[in-house]
């Protein structure tokens, strides 16, 4: 019996620091850019997107919370197929 061995590919932790230093561009007020992200699963799409919006928290929160003038009012919940208020 024979064993094929698989050698991982791997990668330096920091690999896509350039993807997600590129969202964070688009993100900045003012830029006019968008972003899409488009790969494989387990591919760390969820992760950068994750680090986009800690991004928007840490950059801009303080701006956004003084700029909501009213917050919107929740909506109802749906119970047994009728809407409560």
């Amino acid at each position: 019996m024979t064993q094929d061995l698989f050698l991982a590919e791997t990668r330096p932790i920091d690999h896509d620091d350039k993807v997600d230093f590129g969202i964070r561009e688009c993100l900045r007020v003012g830029s006019g850019k968008s972003f899409i992200t488009f790969a494989g699963a387990g591919s760390g799409k969820t992760y950068s997107l994750k680090q986009a919006l800690d991004f928007l928290r840490s950059r801009y929160s303080v701006d956004f919370t003084r700029k909501t003038e009213q917050l919107p009012k929740p909506l109802p919940r749906l119970c047994d197929g009728h809407f409560q208020k």
